[in-house]
């Protein structure tokens, strides 16, 4: 049997804990991956099931909002109630401990991460973030050094250099680390990918990317003071932030250059993991100092230094890596995308025989990514399934 120490060493995604709930379900308590969470957003959000569907153990919780606490405290509620009425026997006997995680019980609760991380460092093996973005780094970090795997939500940070720390500190720590990309896993995915590298489509010279949600173009920052709800730690919410007075608008997502990194920051991640998988673009870190550079353009409906524009376009001119050919990609992002992009990427869709405009919007939807070949394209949906 494989232990706990075992595991943290071998697996490469950090939470593909075991191969069946059969299986897990026959390791003694010790053996077992003790995680704290910290936010509950998105991938946070679905990993609050992770003692029954990992048999991983929520150890601690954290959320400077407890209003938030209080919400996944409800979804425990919600999961116990479900899985009593589960078929099999081995599923109804979760039920009893999500009755116990939802009262608050076999799980610290927190609103501060430093003092989770000092204060559980012995009772937890591994951290999930999902929280606002300019959380990512000073959470991510300090765990990491502590000897935490860990599993990020996207994207890696609030800015580059929050980033390319956290790269480096990964390779430093050799601990299991990953971000949030669930298409990643899927077998379209890994089925693209063989196919892509077998030359199906030929050679790739231009990738589109889109996601059609455009910025909130807020025009001042909010103006404070409010009360601050007792339900909610603002200076922990705060973290490495300026201090400034409470004012709800602040906590609004994916509206402040402040808090995150917009359009490109929370879907860039999941419409580009397929081409830069595939089509190499880890390379470019690994290349010589004197290497051809990245060269990026950009353009976008005004500048905004404290919010996001209504819309912007960004292109990458990308060198060679090995054996593929330079390559350009070009990110359009807006309320309907950026000007043009529709219409530039149903031209595409048509050179491939997608001539109707309302299947061809179909596949377009929210989010997505287009990779063109000399024979042929690969089309992503929002998560590059």
């Amino acid at each position: 049997m494989n232990t706990r120490r075992t595991f943290l060493k071998t697996t490469g995604a950090g939470l593909t804990i075991l191969p069946s709930l059969r299986v897990a379900q026959a390791y003694e308590a010790n053996e077992r991956l003790n995680l704290a969470i910290f936010g509950t957003m998105y991938n946070a959000s679905s990993m609050l099931a992770a003692p029954h569907t990992f048999n991983a153990p929520i150890v601690a919780l954290c959320d400077p909002d407890q209003r938030r606490i209080e919400k996944a405290k409800k979804r425990w509620h919600d999961t116990a109630n479900r899985l009593r009425q589960a078929k099999r026997p081995e599923d109804r006997k979760w039920a009893e401990h999500f009755v116990q995680l939802a009262a608050g019980k076999d799980v610290k609760i927190y609103s501060e991460i430093r003092r989770l991380l000092d204060e559980m460092d012995s009772s937890i093996d591994a951290l999930v973030v999902s929280n606002y973005d300019h959380f990512h780094g000073v959470s991510c970090g300090p765990a990491l050094r502590a000897g935490k795997p860990v599993l990020s939500e996207r994207p890696l940070g609030l800015n580059i250099s929050d980033a390319r720390q956290l790269r480096a500190l990964a390779a430093e720590t050799k601990l299991p680390t990953t971000y949030r990309s669930p298409g990643t896993a899927s077998g379209q995915f890994r089925r693209a990918m063989e196919l892509l590298k077998d030359g199906a489509i030929g050679e790739v010279k231009e990738v589109h990317i889109w996601f059609k949600r455009g910025g909130p173009n807020r025009k001042t920052l909010p103006q404070g003071p409010q009360p601050i709800p007792n339900t909610l730690n603002w200076n922990a919410w705060l973290g490495p932030l300026p201090m400034r007075d409470y004012h709800q608008d602040w906590m609004t997502y994916a509206t402040w250059r402040e808090t995150c990194n917009g359009g490109l920051g929370s879907f860039g991640p999941h419409t580009t993991i397929f081409p830069f998988m595939v089509l190499q673009l880890r390379k470019l870190w690994d290349r010589p100092e004197d290497s051809e550079p990245v060269r990026v353009t950009a353009e976008c409906s005004n500048h905004n230094p404290i919010s996001f524009p209504t819309w912007e376009r960004v292109q990458w001119q990308i060198p060679a890596r090995d054996k593929l050919p330079p390559l350009t990609i070009t990110w359009h992002h807006g309320n309907d995308y950026a000007p043009g992009a529709r219409e530039l990427i149903h031209e595409k869709l048509r050179h491939f025989g997608i001539t109707d405009p309302v299947q061809a919007n179909d596949l377009m939807r929210m989010a997505g990514s287009l990779i063109v070949g000399e024979k042929g394209a690969f089309l992503g949906s929002d998560h590059s399934t």
